[in-house]
């Protein structure tokens, strides 16, 4: 935003307040710092989220892993029986 506009949306702020009532004022202002504790929750819930997300990567990744390390074992044994199959037929 430019100078001006901010300078324009401040000066529409302090007619409005000068119009309204002290009570209203202080609902308002009381408004605008439940808006910014809900948003605080909202990041607190994201951060929550993206940290469960990570969790199952590295659930899912482990998975992968251990799969990875089976398979290369199924190869050794497979591979052994392969090679006694040879010698057998030799």
């Amino acid at each position: 935003m430019t100078k001006e506009r901010k300078k324009k949306k401040e000066m529409k702020r302090k007619k409005e307040r000068k119009g309204e009532d002290e009570e209203e004022v202080e609902e308002r202002e009381q408004e605008e710092a439940g808006e910014l504790e809900e948003g605080e929750d909202k990041e607190e819930e994201e951060d929550v989220e993206s940290e469960e997300e990570e969790e199952e990567v590295e659930e899912w990744e482990k998975e992968e892993e251990e799969e990875a390390m089976e398979g290369k074992g199924m190869r050794k044994k497979w591979n052994k029986e392969e090679k006694k199959k040879g010698r057998k037929k030799k």
